[in-house]
């Protein structure tokens, strides 16, 4: 296989391009508070609403996909 052709050359600099746009957009974030809300000042509900709902869908994704797999109701 070539992975210097055309093809993989574009697929690399686009990789590197995310990855120096990422570190640079990324460079005054300092915890995960910043990460998660961009350092914006928010209420303190807000914030814990925010967490928990992005949990709930996750839950509720897992909860599907073990349904479809016929697993039990009390997992």
């Amino acid at each position: 296989m070539n992975y210097l052709s055309i093809d993989y050359l574009i697929v690399y600099a686009f990789l590197l391009l995310t990855l120096v746009i990422g570190f640079l957009a990324g460079r005054d974030i300092k915890d995960m508070r910043g990460h998660a809300i961009a350092n914006k000042q928010f209420v303190f509900q807000k914030f814990t609403f925010t967490v928990i709902s992005a949990d709930a869908r996750k839950i509720k994704k897992v909860a599907i996909a073990l349904e479809k797999n016929g697993a039990e109701e009390d997992v």
